[in-house]
């Protein structure tokens, strides 16, 4: 028999490509629906979906890539983001506007806004109220204890080695924790 023409979303060698009439769509924005929901891409050149690279440890990723006059995110599954709060792979907040379009002016004000606290300085769960202050409300907020990394959360009524105990703060939006 003949062998099947190539048509729709074809995911090769971890990248996306998109075919029609067996020929790579290039240059394109394309809405796809994958598992129920719709998506946009964005094909490049060659044929390849714009994406960000998975990161090492599978936090969420997000790439900026310019198209035009523009500047537009995508993340590690090629899907064009929405307008909100990002991350990129090096944990630098990214602000986009309507339809996935990168806001340099915000995002270098949110930035300004918010510094994440340097290992070594005194924290705080007042930390996590300037999160919430910055972002708006999360989806969920969870505290666990006994990292290093954690807030020292200070009890004022048990005596000073019981006040001093670690709290972990996980403050967790849609597209980052």
């Amino acid at each position: 028999g003949q062998a099947a023409q190539a048509n729709g979303l074809v995911k090769k060698s971890g990248k996306y490509y998109y075919y029609k009439n067996a020929q790579k769509v290039v240059n394109t924005f394309k809405k796809v629906k994958q598992n129920g929901k719709k998506y946009t891409f964005y094909f490049g050149k060659n044929g390849a979906a714009y994406q960000a690279k998975k990161a090492f440890d599978g936090s969420y990723n997000v790439k900026v890539f310019k198209i035009g006059n523009k500047k537009y995110g995508f993340d590690m599954d090629a899907h064009r983001v929405s307008k909100g709060i990002y991350v990129d792979n090096a944990f630098k907040l990214l602000v986009f506007k309507k339809n996935g379009v990168y806001d340099d002016k915000k995002t270098k004000a949110l930035r300004k806004a918010f510094k994440p606290s340097v290992q070594g300085e005194p924290r705080s769960t007042d930390l996590a109220d300037k999160v919430i202050a910055a972002f708006g409300k999360p989806l969920k907020i969870t505290r666990s204890e006994g990292s290093c990394n954690g807030w020292i959360a200070v009890d004022p009524f048990a005596d000073d080695s019981a006040s001093k105990r670690f709290t972990d703060v996980h403050i967790i939006y849609g597209y980052f924790e």
